[in-house]
């Protein structure tokens, strides 16, 4: 699956994209445009690199840009940091671009002139952010359930595992960092195209939660531990790929939804069916709807799920339109 974002820049500056965390430096207004590629192409990365991240097809018309900034997943237990750099990628073959900087998240670099660009590694460090994604399969009558594991490197994209897995439900993504030993364990730092589950957890189908850890076997530390909820039904629409957008929304944008968002009593009305009674009336008695929206965050949000959220959210698409269309249009 190929995720493309199109952004236009009306002034120079830094910018950040919240879904893919690259960084783009402007030198005037501008377009630009990016999108992933596979690495698998009909270049070939120099001998002794490795690919650290998606490779990206990056495009401006009007030559504005002046620097990128990719994330990346290392965790630097010492003083070196040389051996993260760009490969860019031109119908001359590959290039290896030094970094300007390489922090503690991401490598910016200079450019000159655009194609494809991707972050790559030429060692392999023993500790990495990463992240655990869990995909409840489809179930037929009979059939147990199983559960798709993925241990991901913390700047593969979210949307592009999903759109592999269109048919699952996503349960949710946790950040963690992930330790492993080479000996033990093969692990594969970084997935091009294709997303296979780390592992697979097979459960009855009357199984309605479970409790999960990841080890670290060679420290015999726990690094991730959650309590899983499965749902009852994959029909229910709060456990769809749809509704994660919008839950995302309401989380990114608290802060501002609580500032900017007034006509409280029409939204608490649409949404009684799901809010119980008192704290419905919580909500309502407060005396601002700053106060309000603070509340239902804090009261109904916190316990609520997804399914409040997203029914919120499309509330919110009706009452204050605009205000969305623009929290939506920023990065």
């Amino acid at each position: 699956m190929t995720l493309t974002k199109v952004r236009i820049f009306s002034s120079a500056g830094w910018f950040q994209c919240r879904e893919t965390h690259l960084m783009f430096r402007m030198k005037d207004m501008g377009e630009v445009v990016y999108s992933t590629a596979s690495w698998a192409g009909t270049f070939h990365i120099p001998t002794g690199w490795t690919p650290a991240g998606p490779l990206w097809d990056i495009k401006c018309p009007q030559e504005t840009l002046s620097q990128i900034t990719f994330p990346h997943c290392e965790i630097f237990t010492g003083e070196r940091r040389d051996f993260l750099s760009v490969a860019h990628v031109t119908v001359d073959g590959v290039e290896i671009l030094s970094p300007l900087e390489v922090n503690d998240t991401h490598v910016t670099i200079s450019i000159t002139d655009l194609s494809l660009f991707g972050l790559i590694t030429s060692w392999l460090s023993h500790t990495i952010r990463g992240q655990i994604l869990l995909f409840l399969r489809p179930i037929f009558e009979d059939q147990e359930r199983i559960l798709n594991v993925f241990l991901l490197p913390s700047n593969v994209l979210l949307t592009q595992v999903s759109h592999k897995l269109v048919s699952h439900v996503i349960l949710f993504g946790e950040p963690y960092s992930l330790f492993f030993c080479f000996k033990k364990e093969k692990f594969y730092r970084f997935i091009d195209v294709n997303f296979y589950p780390t592992f697979e957890v097979f459960l009855y189908t009357d199984v309605k939660d479970m409790n999960m850890k990841v080890m670290d076997q060679e420290q015999g530390t726990e690094v991730w531990k959650r309590k899983v909820k499965l749902p009852v039904s994959l029909n229910d629409p709060f456990i769809t790929l749809s509704s994660l957008p919008a839950a995302n929304f309401v989380y990114k944008h608290r802060a501002t939804l609580i500032e900017r968002v007034t006509l409280m009593d029409p939204i608490l009305d649409k949404l009684s069916t799901l809010v119980h009674p008192e704290a419905c009336a919580k909500v309502r008695a407060a005396a601002t709807s700053q106060e309000k929206m603070r509340l239902l965050y804090d009261i109904t949000f916190r316990s609520g799920g997804t399914e409040v959220k997203s029914r919120f959210f499309e509330i919110l698409k009706d009452i204050h339109p605009h205000l969305v269309q623009e929290l939506n249009s920023i990065y």
